[in-house]
């Protein structure tokens, strides 16, 4: 037999350490992709982060980026305050 959820839900928030678990099982499924359905056409994270590199780079004027380059002067990449 199931419990209504608002049942479930009680017990969880009264249960010693319930929330801290349901969080962490939160986070786990959601670090795993089972939170939601997964589209297989969507780009890898890794593609998404060069991607969004590449815009910032070019967004960003290199007198800017120079300023804001380490005092040694070997800096090879903008840095963004």
């Amino acid at each position: 037999m199931s419990l209504p959820l608002p049942d479930v839900l009680d017990l969880i928030t009264t249960a010693p350490g319930g929330v801290a678990r349901l969080r962490e099982l939160i986070l786990s499924l959601a670090v795993r992709g089972k939170l939601v359905p997964q589209d297989p056409a969507d780009e890898p994270a890794s593609v998404l982060l060069k991607r969004m590199r590449a815009e910032k780079d070019d967004l960003v004027p290199d007198d800017v980026a120079a300023m804001c380059c380490c005092s040694t002067g070997g800096c090879t990449t903008k840095t963004v305050i």
